[in-house]
């Protein structure tokens, strides 16, 4: 890695570092910017919180660590800023309209090994996609074989789409209610499985809410 952005650097490419942050990195997050910025010379990087869908539960985020997450990435965007670099993470975004990650409103399609054409990035085979859960119930059709083309079920994606556009009417007071992905991906607009209550606020729920209020808070203090 540090090789590659070696390379990257010299030719003057630029590149985006994202580091994937767990309850066990949570706090070193001022660590890890100045690395990748001291180290591997990125001038974006973006932080992603770690996901649990479908895996143990013990690795995953708990909605009482949101404030903690919020406060450590706070301080990391401080010296991210002071050492002339820009840190994000994708889950709320208040300068773009946008919702989850999910393929379908992106007009994305994944193909899968077994020629399958799939909506969500969580699906890796067509049997994934016919099943129940997280990314389930997003299988859309299949690639021919030779020159035939692909077989797309367009009602189908239709109706996921008008799914996965719904705002949950916890939504409807929050901040963030045109400016963040829902919790996906432990929870899903489509499939209606959580890895938590889909009528509370989980951990990316009340994580957006911090840093969108604290940044706000920022930009009129200016």
């Amino acid at each position: 890695m540090e090789r590659t952005a070696r390379i990257f650097t010299r030719l003057g490419t630029p590149f985006v570092v994202r580091a994937t942050i767990t309850p066990e990195t949570m706090n070193a997050q001022t660590s890890i910017v100045r690395y990748i910025r001291q180290c591997l010379g990125a001038r974006i990087i973006r932080f992603e919180p770690v996901y649990q869908a479908g895996g143990n539960p013990k690795t995953s985020f708990a909605p009482e660590d949101a404030k903690f997450f919020a406060r450590y990435f706070q301080s990391a965007q401080e010296i991210a800023n002071q050492l002339g670099c820009k840190l994000d993470l994708s889950g709320v975004r208040p300068e773009e309209i946008h919702g989850p990650y999910c393929n379908i409103l992106r007009d994305v399609l994944q193909l899968t090994p077994d020629a399958g054409i799939a909506g969500c990035f969580l699906d890796t085979n067509r049997h994934d996609a016919m099943g129940k859960g997280m990314g389930k119930g997003m299988f859309l059709g299949q690639v021919a074989m030779g020159s035939a083309p692909p077989f797309m079920n367009m009602n189908c994606i239709a109706q996921l789409r008008r799914s996965a556009m719904r705002i949950p009417t916890k939504c409807w007071s929050c901040v963030n209610i045109y400016h963040c992905v829902r919790e996906c991906p432990e929870g899903c607009l489509i499939s209606g499985e959580w890895t938590g209550s889909p009528n509370l606020a989980g951990f990316r729920c009340q994580l957006y809410q911090h840093l969108t209020e604290d940044w706000i808070y920022q930009s009129c203090s200016v």
